[in-house]
């Protein structure tokens, strides 16, 4: 997912931030699934490097102002549903 994200950087995926790095919709996806989804039962008070709104409910998805393109939305779903399987694998396996 990462991969296809960064190999499709435009100026509707990408923005630069006020210390002029480049945020793009990879970061703020990534920081979100791993927050929200993996970690988010099992550790309280996780800080990530970006600070950023993301709704990855409702089509079409959004990473801090940015429009997720529609192309991605399935394969951040299925990545989703993956990420929240592994949670529960995690949690079974270590009595969580």
């Amino acid at each position: 997912m990462i991969t296809t994200f960064y190999n499709a950087l435009n100026g509707e995926t990408s923005k630069l931030k006020s210390d002029n790095s480049v945020f793009t919709i990879a970061d703020g996806t990534v920081q979100h699934l791993l927050i929200n989804h993996l970690y988010a039962d099992k550790f309280k008070g996780i800080v990530g490097e970006e600070e950023c709104e993301v709704d990855l409910v409702n089509r079409p998805f959004t990473v801090d102002g940015l429009t997720v393109p529609e192309e991605f939305c399935d394969m951040i779903e299925s990545v989703r549903d993956q990420i929240k399987d592994l949670s529960n694998s995690i949690v079974d396996a270590n009595g969580l």
